[in-house]
């Protein structure tokens, strides 16, 4: 240590050094299948395109097929 208050100058300090948590190295088995909760953003990002695409086509898909169901309208239909 550099600098110590001097309050604890005289004081013996424990240091505990822990090694990184490196959360793609999982070694025990029992919890590999934890690793998609690491990167469920990542997962949410991925789906959201398809599931936009989804949308879209599923909303012209409804709005093609209102339009094909009404009869056509025109002056000749009208007697």
């Amino acid at each position: 240590m550099l600098k110590v208050d001097p309050a604890l100058a005289e004081h013996p300090a424990d240091i505990e050094l822990q090694p990184p948590l490196d959360l793609l190295k999982l070694t025990d088995l029992d919890y590999l299948w934890l690793w998609p909760f690491f990167f469920w953003k990542m997962a949410a990002l991925f789906l959201l395109n398809p599931g936009a695409a989804l949308a879209v086509i599923t909303l012209a898909l409804r709005r093609w097929q209102r339009r094909a169901s009404v009869p056509p309208t025109s002056a000749a239909d009208r007697d």
